[in-house]
């Protein structure tokens, strides 16, 4: 597509010459556009002066140039202080801020610390990644590393009263200033994200945050902040994210907050839509846990839910929740152990899935059951979800003294169920210290009859799942020979190091040789090997090509 396309339809004819001002203005005045109605313009002037994370571009500069196109725009855009309040960006240079700043009457404001246009970390790499892209995610990685200079700080500090957008990450001095600004009413803001912009780990936020007073406040998003509950009584919120550090929770700080006081503060929020508590729930022991609620909290217009942290405190929240079965589910636990807490969460889990597998819409949603590590399984139906979105996902950590086979068992149900509609299957069997039983994993895998694409990760799944997958195995239930994934037709290896038969604990580029000719003799051949920044691949390429076997290669593939 050339340049022109951009501004003229191929079929249209083009502009005539225009060589005086006055000839130009007045062919731009009986254009169509001239003519829309005052309302449907403004309405397109606020769409251009918003951040839009799935069309990106940066407002300021786009409602600066929207205001020269042609005279009654620009008389139009003047008389407009809500689209130069939407479209203040502190990354300007200081006369233009000062200049939007006097255009906005008394138009409530959007305030963002430091500004997150001037730097390519915010341009996301596709439409479907920017779509999963909060402000606050924006803030907190596009800014690492660049603090909001006092200059700026100073001039914003007097504008946050009139804030309907404020998200700031402070430096110590900065968040001294702003505390005092925190406790007072802010009627017009809507969108509150804070991230802490310094070390420490005991920063509690004011006692008294906005006065107890932002009636029109729907996101509230805060990262690195020790914050009690009883200070986040808005009723109206639609969005709740709180994040703690790793390091902090581990330390079993007796300043954080219980299971039991996050769910009668979620209370009083009955209209949550998204919540996320991530490293913001202390409790580490059982023996400590404060008795739950006596009924299950309602929160009817939840969408999605995430909770990173401790097994007990993750499962204390769960299971004592009451949202919509087609609610997005993502769970990661630590110190993942066979206990009463283990066995609540998949059990409402294995609700939630039976539910699920008798309506054809909700059974679609996303379900994650995680931990940190050492093992990763995910399904996938990419015909309902093109987007990758998953219908179940679980990475589990036993503590050392766990068999591996023991944290399996619980999950065969949930995995019995989500089995029948996945297609695509992540498998990460890395870093298992515990045998893994062969017969197990077998009886895991029967589960997965439609799967068309595996991958896998690291040198550990390879090196125990490969031998398993080129064989006929015996079920046993039937006592039936099976294949296992009879439907497999793309298989990848992510983060993957083959030997040329040096390194015996690494699998060798003969092993995939050898059971990709297996798959063929068996009747159910692979048509794609994809690589994905793997090493030692480079003699492999041609010889899986040699078989009519189809070989991507990611762009970062390492030979």
């Amino acid at each position: 597509m050339s340049d022109d396309s951009l501004f003229y339809d191929a079929e249209l004819t083009p502009p005539p010459n225009l060589p005086t001002l006055e000839d130009r203005r007045i062919f731009n005045s009986r254009a169509p556009i001239s003519t829309l109605d005052d309302d449907i313009l403004s309405r397109i002037f606020m769409l251009n002066a918003s951040l839009d994370f799935e069309c990106i571009h940066c407002p300021s500069r786009t409602t600066r140039r929207t205001s020269q196109v042609f005279h009654k725009w620009r008389q139009f855009a003047l008389r407009f202080p809500m689209i130069w309040a939407s479209s203040l960006d502190f990354g300007d240079p200081l006369p233009w801020i000062e200049k939007v700043i006097s255009r906005t009457g008394s138009a409530p404001l959007a305030i963002i610390l430091p500004s997150i246009t001037r730097w390519k970390t915010w341009m996301m790499p596709s439409p479907h990644e920017a779509q999963t892209w909060s402000l606050f995610a924006v803030l907190d990685f596009s800014s690492h590393g660049i603090d909001i200079t006092d200059g700026i700080f100073d001039l914003a500090l007097p504008l946050i009263n009139r804030s309907r957008i404020l998200a700031i990450k402070p430096t110590r001095p900065q968040w001294e200033h702003l505390v005092p600004v925190l406790t007072r009413r802010l009627s017009n803001l809507q969108s509150f994200s804070l991230i802490r912009g310094f070390p420490g780990s005991d920063v509690e936020l004011p006692t008294t945050l906005f006065d107890g007073h932002a009636p029109q406040l729907r996101t509230l998003h805060l990262k690195g902040f020790i914050c009690q509950p009883k200070y986040l009584s808005f009723q109206h919120l639609t969005s709740l994210l709180v994040a703690g550090t790793f390091a902090h929770m581990k330390s079993g700080a007796p300043r954080g907050l219980t299971a039991v006081a996050w769910l009668r503060a979620l209370e009083g929020m009955p209209k949550l839509k998204n919540l996320e508590l991530v490293y913001c729930v202390w409790e580490t022991t059982s023996e400590t846990l404060a008795p739950p609620p006596a009924k299950d909290i309602r929160l009817p217009q939840l969408e999605s839910i995430k909770l990173q942290g401790n097994l007990t405190s993750c499962s204390v929240i769960l299971t004592h929740l009451n949202f919509p079965w087609d609610c997005n589910i993502d769970i990661r636990c630590l110190n993942t152990a066979v206990n009463d807490h283990l066995h609540s969460m998949v059990s409402t889990f294995d609700r939630i899935l039976r539910s699920r597998s008798i309506d054809p819409v909700s059974r679609r949603k996303g379900i994650s059951l995680l931990s940190l590590y050492p093992m990763e399984l995910s399904l996938t139906n990419t015909h309902h979800h093109p987007s990758g979105n998953g219908i179940f996902s679980v990475i589990w950590s036993a503590e050392s003294a766990v068999d591996f086979t023991d944290i399996l068992l619980p999950f065969i149900s949930l995995l019995q169920i989500a089995g029948s509609e996945a297609n695509d299957f992540f498998l990460n069997l890395s870093d298992i210290q515990s045998p893994i039983i062969v017969g197990h994993l077998i009886d895991a895998l029967l589960f997965f009859p439609k799967i068309e694409t595996l991958r896998m990760t690291q040198t550990d799944t390879f090196s125990r799942l490969l031998p398993v997958l080129g064989t006929r195995i015996t079920d046993s239930e039937t006592g039936e020979q099976v294949t296992l994934f009879p439907c497999l037709t793309k298989i990848s290896f992510v983060y993957a190091s083959f030997s040329n038969n040096r390194y015996p604990f690494m699998p060798s580029g003969e092993d995939i040789l050898r059971f990709l000719r297996r798959r063929s003799e068996m009747g159910v051949p692979i048509g794609t090997v994809k690589f994905v920044r793997c090493r030692g691949v480079q003699q492999l390429v041609g010889k899986i090509e040699g078989l009519g076997i189809l070989v991507e290669l990611d762009e970062s593939v390492e030979y």
